[in-house]
Formats: C-alpha cells, structure tokens, sequence
C-alpha cells in the first residue's frame, strides 16, 4: 500500500545496500562507491504511481575514500525496491548467506586453501549485515537471520582479522561490530578444547573476563588432524591460520604487466642508480577496469628519488609506505599505459633478493599481474619481460 520510491545515484560504479524502509522519524542513510574524488552526487525521489520527481539531495561528496555514506530526511514512510546485479547464495548444509553478482570473473581454487571471496562482495554482503541489524522493530528472526551473513563473513578474514582491501576491511569490520552489540550477553562462558592423537591438547576458557583478548597456540604437526570440541554458551570465534611461502601462479588475471630497467649507474658501487619503466593494460571483459594500485616494492638498501616520483604523470596520487611506493591510477584500459621513476642505493646491502612489482584491482583485489624484480650492477641491470597475468620469476 505503499508509494514505491526508486533511489538514483549519479555515480560510475554501482550502489551499495541501503534500507528497504526509509523511517521519517529519523535520519536514513544510504551509502555509494565513487569513481572519483570529489564526485558531484544526486540522490533523486521518484514517485512512479504520481510521476513526480524530488531531489532530496545534491552536492560534492569530499572525503578520503572512495565510499561514502549519506544521510537525509524522507517525509514519508516508504518502501524502496532496489535493482541488484547480485543474488542471494544460501548454502543449505551449514546455513551461510552471502550476495554475489550474477556477472564475475572466475575465482581462482586451489585444493590446499579455503578460496575467498572477492572484495567487492564481502562489502555488499556486509552493507546487507548493516541493514539487517538497523532495520526498525528488529525481530529475533532478524538477528538468525544476520548470523548466517556473520558465519559467511568471517570465512573471509585473513590471519590479522582483516580482509583484502581497505575498502571492504572498513565495512565488514563495521558490520561485526555491530553484530556482536547486539547480540551481547555478558553471561556467556565458553570452553573450546583443541586435541589430537600425538598427543597434543589445549584448553582455552572464553568468559566475559577475557572475550576481548585473543588467544592462541602453535599446532605442532601441519598437515595433522585435530579434533576441536566447544562447550558452554554465547558466541566464540575460531579460526585456524595456515602460513606459507609458496609461490602460487596465477592462471588468470585482469591485468598485463610489463616492467622494465633503465640508464643504469654503476660507477659508484655503492650509490647505483636506475630508472624503472613501468606499463600495463587492461585484459578483462570490460572497456576499462576499476580504479588500480601498483605497488613498486623498493629492492634492499634501494629507496625512490623523490624529485621523479613529482614529474609522473597519468596518475591520481603517489604514495610511499616504509619499502613500498603506490601508483593509483583511476583505470587502465586496453592501450598501454606507461610512466617511469628513478631509485637510488641508500644502504649497502650483499645478495638483494628480488622484490615484487603488483598491479591490482582496487574493489577486486583477486584481479592482479606480479613480478619479481632483481637487479645487479657490475654486470648488466635485468630487464622484465612482459606477460599477460603472469607470474614470473626473474633472476640477474
């Protein structure tokens, strides 16, 4: 019985979840992805039963991510239906749920490790656990409900309780949050035993004493078996963190990646100077990718001449981080793009290793090319052959 409302974004890439029910009472939000810094963004009402149209929002979205949320009062209480280029996954044996596009590319398997999902869809699963917890007059059917979102979720999280972009660490970390406010109950006791035949065991007591503080131990056989037994009540979390140095080649990537060294100076064995000549394209699907970061890892003792890193061109932004020197670049298509900057030795270091060049998907980060670049003077500087996705292994 109600007027049916649509909400349009001026923006490039697509929107986020927002409440299906926008209260007049109180503030509603609704939360977008920009192309671009700065953005101009309209947020139009449409009344499709009487036609008529009223923009209820309209000004530059400023801020330091490429995600924003708005807020904005509504007059009245109206459901909002929302076009979604995802659809609901519901794994029936152990009742998670997640949103994925119906259109993306494939995800890469590995029969060793737990396959996560991609960026984008941990953020729209957690802008979905968002709504679900702020809906109005939650029911207890609600909060079932968002827990098989939460199980889903926190298969993502990578060893450091983070996921795999700024971008959907923010959100889902966010989203947990919430979650577990309103599922609090400082009664819960937990005790989780971890045993195996070797023999090996260990005890962890959960209580609300100490459920903030993270806890854990080394297994001692890997591969093994473990046999994990949980008792009591409330909510615990477990996770399991396998590390390894493997270098894993990638069979499909969004990107080509070429990388190469030039006007070396070796007369001075100790301030040894290049130029690295960076290019890539675009080989997905699309006209253009998302926004992409390469990230330059600077070899042992060798740091970024600054005064270069000024004169590149064809980029938004420039960072250095400690060992590592970001490009972002707001997209890259099929035509070659290509820029350089210059390093210098600033410490002397014996045997360098080779370090990593990475170009990857900002929203998806699964789409990446890398390369692992070595340089050595007294002979000649390696050069980096190019490869569609690869990755490569290069040796002086």
């Amino acid at each position: 019985n109600y007027n049916e409302k649509v909400l349009y974004f001026s923006i490039t890439i697509y929107i986020l979840m927002v409440p299906s029910v926008l209260q007049s009472s109180s503030p509603d939000q609704a939360c977008l992805q920009l192309h671009s810094l700065n953005e101009s963004v309209s947020v139009s009402v449409i009344l499709e039963y009487s036609g008529s149209n009223t923009t209820i929002f309209e000004q530059p979205v400023r801020g330091n991510y490429f995600f924003q949320c708005i807020t904005f009062m509504v007059r009245t209480l109206i459901y909002i239906p929302i076009k979604r280029e995802k659809v609901i996954l519901e794994n029936v044996c152990d009742q998670t749920m997640h949103w994925e596009r119906e259109v993306k590319p494939p995800a890469e398997t590995f029969p060793s490790f737990y396959s996560r999902a991609p960026s984008a869809e941990v953020e729209m699963t957690s802008y979905v656990l968002l709504a679900v917890l702020h809906k109005p007059k939650r029911a207890q059917k609600d909060l079932t409900f968002a827990s098989q979102i939460v199980q889903w979720i926190i298969r993502q999280q990578n060893s450091n309780g983070g996921f795999s972009s700024t971008q959907d660490t923010v959100i889902a970390l966010q989203a947990l949050a919430d979650y577990g406010a309103a599922t609090y109950s400082k009664n819960g006791q937990n005790t989780v035993k971890i045993s195996s035949s070797k023999p090996f065991e260990k005890v962890f007591e959960v209580n609300s004493q100490n459920r903030l503080l993270l806890q854990q131990s080394s297994l001692p056989d890997v591969p093994g078996n473990y046999i994990l037994e949980v008792n009591g009540s409330g909510c615990v979390f477990v996770q399991t963190t396998l590390r390894y140095n493997i270098l894993l080649p990638k069979k499909t990537s969004g990107f080509s990646l070429s990388v190469q060294t030039a006007n070396a100076s070796c007369a001075d064995s100790f301030r040894t100077k290049f130029d690295i000549i960076l290019s890539t394209s675009y080989a997905g699907k699309r006209n253009i990718s998302n926004m992409a970061i390469i990230d330059v890892k600077m070899l042992s003792g060798f740091v970024p001449i600054s005064s270069s890193l000024q004169k590149v061109r064809n980029v938004m932004q420039v960072e250095t981080k400690q060992n590592h020197v970001l490009f972002y670049l707001e997209s890259v298509s099929w035509k070659t793009l290509s820029f350089s900057f210059s390093v210098e030795q600033d410490l002397l270091v014996f045997n360098i290793k080779p370090a990593s060049v990475l170009i990857y998907d900002y929203y998806e980060t699964g789409r990446r090319a890398l390369f692992r670049p070595h340089t050595e003077c007294g002979g000649s500087v390696t050069a980096f052959t190019k490869a569609d996705g690869g990755l490569l292994q290069l040796g002086g």
